[in-house]
């Protein structure tokens, strides 16, 4: 490896002007050829602004990763077509308050998604709209199924929970159901579901896996 590049382009948009020219050209990159595998990935996301992070090798051959286009782009999209009112979600992670060693991008993205739905509800608060951020404890889900099938993660994160159990998926619905409800009235907000564990901290690997 030679390098990395960073970059946010419009999904099926590249092309070789700035950003992508330049950037790539200067690596010694194939710039129609990424512009070409890049458009066809992000045929989707056609006209999405989308972070992309680009692998250089030494013999000039690449490839990249894209991820999902920013928490602010959807926030924009959804207010800009909603009047009168109406409720804008997010989901966070209680992770953003515990020292969680070894996800520290994770965590980042989420918090900085947090800071965003405060600034984004004052920005919009003329239109009376609600945008909150919903921020869950460990619950199972297919990302974070290969935990629940073993004891010691599950028993240690339980045990830090004050209310002696982990949130579950229903848990987490019925919650989001009262944010977007007219029983909720509160904007800018961070409204858990974690049993508490934000009052305590994480296990730490040897409570988790012996080791």
């Amino acid at each position: 490896i030679s390098g990395f590049i960073k970059l946010q382009i419009k999904g099926g948009q590249a092309n070789p002007a700035p950003p992508v020219g330049p950037a790539l050209g200067q690596r010694g990159v194939n710039i129609m050829e990424f512009c070409k595998a890049f458009n066809d990935k992000t045929k989707s996301l056609a006209g999405k602004p989308v972070p992309v992070e680009i692998t250089v090798y030494k013999d000039k051959k690449f490839d990249f990763k894209i991820k999902s286009p920013p928490a602010s782009f959807f926030i924009r999209e959804a207010a800009n077509i909603m009047e009168n009112g109406g409720s804008i979600i997010t989901t966070t992670s209680v992770t953003v308050e515990l020292s969680a060693l070894g996800l520290s991008g994770y965590v980042g993205t989420k918090a900085a998604t947090d800071k965003i739905v405060q600034i984004a509800a004052k920005e919009y608060q003329h239109k009376g709209l609600k945008i909150n951020s919903l921020s869950p404890g460990l619950v199972d889900t297919p990302m974070t199924g290969a935990l629940f099938d073993m004891d010691g993660p599950i028993k240690a994160m339980t045990k830090e929970s004050p209310l002696g159990r982990l949130a579950n998926v229903q848990d987490v619905a019925n919650t989001a159901i009262w944010m977007a409800s007219d029983d909720c009235f509160t904007t800018g907000d961070l409204i858990r579901v974690s049993g508490g564990i934000q009052l305590n901290r994480l296990p730490t690997q040897e409570e988790m896996y012996g080791q």
